[in-house]
């Protein structure tokens, strides 16, 4: 049967199966590598930049004009600033006053508040006098003229004593003063209507002697 279909005679047997197969199965198939190797295109691999190991960069290589600019020059220091005007007028310079002063008395209450007296060594008598060492000339009628109260500096004990009480009623702090009193630095003295307040520079740190 198989030699009707393929045209053959008879019963004859076909020559190998391989014939049969190949009548049946197109040559694409059957014949996988070219007849002629040398003959396939392979142009388009030539086309395709295939690299097997990157290369490292180049570090980029100055010009000539480049390699003969010279540095920036470093930057110019900015001009000092000119102070800020003042704005109220300051104090003139002191021209006189007494030499190594001991201390300061400074009205802080009454009449002539803000005056300050300097403190020497010896002895300091305050009254309404204009002879007084610390003359209270400020309205105060209830301060004596002479001797209201005196202060004497202790030079063993660098400190300043309320010596001479009498009777006129002179505070320290508050409290009357019945007796001689060393005074500290920051006690208010009150004469009268008026308060002293002491302002010690000798005392056992700092002194003159």
């Amino acid at each position: 049967m198989l030699g009707k279909l393929f045209g053959r005679k008879g019963g004859a047997k076909p020559k190998k199966d391989v014939a049969i197969i190949h009548q049946s199965v197109p040559d694409e198939v059957l014949n996988i590598q070219p007849a002629h190797p040398e003959t396939l295109d392979t142009s388009w691999m030539d086309a395709t930049n295939i690299v097997d190991k990157p290369k490292a960069a180049k570090a980029p290589v100055p010009s000539a004009v480049e390699s003969k600019e010279s540095p920036p020059a470093p930057p110019v220091p900015e001009a000092p600033k000119a102070p800020a005007q003042p704005s109220a007028v300051a104090n003139p310079k002191a021209t006189s006053g007494a030499r190594y002063p001991h201390g300061w008395l400074v009205v802080v209450e009454g009449p002539g508040v803000g005056e300050w007296f300097v403190l020497e060594r010896g002895v300091t008598q305050i009254g309404q006098g204009a002879d007084q060492t610390i003359p209270l000339t400020f309205g105060d009628s209830s301060i004596a003229d002479q001797c209201h109260a005196q202060i004497s500096y202790d030079d063993s004990q660098h400190a300043f004593v309320l010596d001479n009480v009498g009777e006129t009623g002179v505070r320290v702090n508050g409290i009357v003063a019945n007796r001689p009193a060393t005074l500290r630095d920051g006690d208010i003295i009150t004469a009268g209507g008026t308060g002293l307040r002491l302002v010690a520079l000798c005392s056992k740190n700092f002194n003159w002697s």
